[in-house]
């Protein structure tokens, strides 16, 4: 049981992996399909983002996933020599959570951006500390003293005092109900 549903999570990151990697590579194999098949008309522009599962609606993701989980069946049948009837419901299963699965892409997608900024400000502090610009332990202190900071708001201008003099608000007039019912029943009329 535990390992059925391990497998099941397996192929939702593998539906996002499968979202992300087709906005990678999948775009730029699509364009170059599309545009080697249809005329100079047609072409599909590098404005337009498209891949055989990002950019698509479910119906076109389903069928990307099914021709793969396809792929996948008739391998496991014929060269695999597995049972034909515990593929199809494996298969049925699979094509289910991995078209479930691109729709976790794009947050598979922000956190590998998140952590190449990251990475990206790891290697900024190792290139001035290699270069003698600062040493490790203080850019280690600045972070924690802005961290500090951050949470507890030492460092923010105090807030601004309210208006001495308060405007009170004008209230409107309560409406006639009488008055409202005679208006809509005379356009009405």
């Amino acid at each position: 049981m535990l390992t059925t549903i391990m497998e099941l999570v397996g192929l939702l990151f593998l539906g996002a992996l499968l979202y992300v990697g087709d906005r990678v590579f999948g775009v730029g194999v699509k364009r170059w399909l599309w545009n080697s098949t249809h005329g100079p008309r047609n072409r599909m522009t590098k404005d337009r983002e498209y891949g055989f599962i990002y950019g698509q609606l479910v119906r076109s993701r389903l069928v990307s996933v099914a021709t793969l989980v396809l792929v996948q069946l008739v391998l496991g049948f014929f060269v695999f020599h597995l049972e034909l009837l515990g593929e199809i419901v494996w298969s049925a299963l699979a094509t289910v959570f991995i078209t479930g699965g691109t729709y976790l892409g794009p947050f598979l997608d922000s956190m590998f951006g998140v952590v190449d900024t990251s990475l990206g400000h790891i290697e900024g502090i190792e290139q001035r500390v290699h270069r003698g610009e600062t040493t490790m332990g203080a850019e280690i202190l600045g972070a924690a003293r802005s961290t500090r900071d951050r949470f507890t708001g030492a460092g923010e201008p105090p807030p601004t005092p309210p208006p001495s003099s308060p405007v009170a608000p004008v209230e409107a007039p309560e409406p006639d109900p009488a008055a409202a019912l005679r208006g809509y029943t005379d356009r009405r009329g």
